[in-house]
């Protein structure tokens, strides 16, 4: 019976819903093809696509009538997107472009320009809400053709919806910007049991819970701390506060914005650490190694790791005893190095987006490849060493036969 009736509803809403778009619209849409100069367009970074969309309805496990309804709805949510967008961005960039003027007629220490920015600012708070509920209005619009089980779980849609009307300022310190069950569902999943992919959901969903309300909190200190530095400057510039007051002040503001910035990344490495912990050896080592290659594009994966080799090799039948002991040693002691030197890379981008988000200079993004290049070229060395050692236990002949069509890259 209810599949007659989603049926029925599927069809009425496709008769009727003419896409008018098919992507959400950004404020590059409404921008003059001449360009120009606007200020604070942090109001949001990521918005709601299709392919987001398939997602939910894997998460909720919807039935293919069930998907085609809520794709479907899809089109209604960029229309309505979409007309806030109209309605309000056109201000919005012109507000934007006039604030750009205005520091540079008065000043960006002026208090015409702080009062100014404060204005825009709540321009930009009232439109992401208004987009913020366009997307809670969607979700609650497929709500009536769910079970009971799907619906219980709609509320780690809208802590998703929350969190991305939320990140508008990015932070630089690792373990920050991630989400764990999009790493977790396209890595181990697959591989886990269902008692682990259950074990692992609940934890995801009070986990996501802590996020949101994290993540959220830092985005209303990101628009406390612009102002809050306007400010700072404003009253060195008049006399109010002299200068030693003022990087005292400048101190507390960036002190207070890591206070909110660094529970985020905490919350992730630890939620990141107990999953690893509660399923097998296997699943886990796949789920940490794409969480380390969401946190740490940089340095992983390393395409010159020989873990899958020696692995290969050691389980080799070919082998002799002699052969595979020393093999095994080999490979232990090739581990501990790689893993320190590991850590070592880790280490340096957590330092380096610490003191980035400090506002410490020279620890810009774009200079932290140079500082790591060293600490990789060793990398590169050592597993080039280790593989000499490795073809002096098996023969470089037969390893190259070996290896030929192996694809080698961890974690």
């Amino acid at each position: 019976m209810m599949c007659r009736h989603l049926t029925a509803m599927l069809i009425a809403l496709l008769l009727c819903c003419v896409a008018n778009a098919d992507e959400p619209k950004t404020f590059f849409h409404y921008m003059p093809p001449e360009g120009g100069s606007f200020a604070n367009l942090d109001v949001t970074q990521s918005l709601l696509r299709e392919v987001d969309v398939h997602r939910w309805a894997r998460f909720l496990h919807a039935s293919d009538a069930q998907r085609t309804f809520i794709v479907a709805l899809y089109t209604r949510f960029l229309d309505h997107h979409n007309d806030v967008m109209d309605r309000l961005a056109p201000d919005f960039l012109a507000q934007a472009a006039a604030l750009v003027e205005l520091g540079r007629r008065a000043g960006t220490e002026s208090r015409e320009y702080v009062d100014a920015t404060a204005d825009l600012d709540q321009f930009g708070r009232r439109l992401r809400q208004q987009l913020l509920e366009v997307e809670l209005d969607f979700i609650n619009s497929f709500e009536h053709i769910l079970t009971e089980e799907q619906s219980g779980r709609l509320e780690v849609l809208r802590y998703e919806a929350r969190r991305r009307h939320c990140r508008i300022f990015r932070s630089l310190m690792r373990w920050s910007d991630i989400e764990l069950r999009q790493i977790w569902a396209a890595s181990a999943q697959p591989q886990a049991s269902p008692e682990e992919a259950n074990l692992v959901d609940a934890m995801l969903v009070d986990y996501e819970r802590r996020l949101t309300s994290l993540v959220c909190r830092c985005a209303d200190e990101m628009y406390v701390r612009r102002l809050a530095l306007l400010e700072n400057r404003l009253a060195q510039d008049q006399g109010v506060v002299t200068l030693d007051e003022s990087r005292a002040r400048y101190r507390q503001i960036i002190n207070r914005k890591l206070a909110v910035a660094r529970p985020i990344g905490l919350l992730n490495a630890q939620t990141a650490r107990l999953i690893a912990a509660a399923v097998s050896e296997e699943v886990a080592v796949e789920f940490v190694a794409a969480a380390k290659r969401a946190v740490f594009p940089e340095i992983y994966p390393d395409r010159s790791a020989l873990h899958q080799v020696f692995h290969d090799v050691a389980n080799h039948s070919d082998l002799s005893r002699d052969q595979q002991d020393a093999v095994a040693a080999l490979f232990d002691a090739y581990q501990n190095e790689h893993t320190r030197i590991n850590d070592r890379l880790e280490e340096l981008c957590a330092e380096w987006g610490e003191k980035g988000d400090e506002g410490v200079m020279g620890y810009q993004p774009q200079f932290l490849s140079r500082a790591l290049r060293p600490i990789l070229d060793e990398r590169t060395e050592l597993s080039s060493i280790y593989q000499q050692r490795l073809e002096e236990i098996v023969g470089s002949d037969w390893l190259t036969r070996y290896r030929q069509g192996l694809s080698i890259a961890y974690p």
